[in-house]
């Protein structure tokens, strides 16, 4: 039996791990969480299980329309709001559609994703597909239907980007830039301001630019 307190998005969990079964509970303060922790190990002990009874069902297809229809719709632009239903019926509801949100696992959106590679689907098309239904699974645990999010930390990037390894920074040393900052002085002064601001602050271009 395992009843442990932990502190989630600045909200305190109470989470239940007895008996194979599992359930999360968000409580106001981490005094009253840990005032419930120890009510939950006095039930479990003596034998009451009933807030481990099963949960109600949440269809992964209702209630990522329930999602769209209120919090996308309500804090994203439409156009984010079409391409998530067009993500949602492409390929999220065909590969989850009546199962509960609950049961849903990483290994399954794991196999969506090398499903969708193995399509010649390229990685930005798969992590936008990945991004509505991890940003769901994200909302389900704030609001208590959910204790995990399996589309977490899937397709992570890599060292390399379609087979080719990602280029580092080349920055010029001290003797490359005095020599850069010697040539613009002498043939280019108008510029010599602007290229001495860069080199000595790190503005971006476009941040220096708009200085006045």
């Amino acid at each position: 039996m395992a009843v442990k307190v932990k502190q989630r998005r600045g909200k305190w969990w109470v989470f239940i791990n007895h008996m194979g079964k599992r359930k999360a509970k968000c409580v106001g303060s981490k005094r009253a969480a840990e005032t419930v922790a120890k009510k939950i190990e006095t039930k479990l002990t003596l034998g009451d299980f009933s807030l481990l009874e099963e949960k109600p069902r949440r269809p992964f297809d209702a209630y990522f329309r329930n999602w769209l229809d209120t919090y996308v719709k309500a804090h994203c632009k439409e156009r984010t709001q079409e391409l998530y239903l067009r993500t949602f019926e492409q390929y999220l509801c065909p590969r989850f559609g009546q199962k509960d949100i609950g049961a849903i696992t990483r290994e399954e959106v794991k196999q969506l994703t090398y499903d969708l590679l193995a399509q010649q689907r390229s990685r930005g098309t798969v992590k936008g597909v990945l991004a509505p239904l991890w940003e769901m699974f994200d909302h389900a645990i704030e609001d208590g239907h959910a204790t995990v999010n399996p589309a977490l930390r899937i397709l992570r990037r890599s060292r390399t980007e379609d087979g080719e390894p990602q280029r580092k920074a080349s920055f010029l040393t001290r003797e490359e830039l005095g020599l850069l900052l010697r040539t613009c002085q002498e043939h280019f002064s108008d510029y010599y301001p602007l290229v001495s601001l860069l080199a000595r602050t790190g503005l971006r271009l476009g941040e220096a630019i708009a200085l006045q």
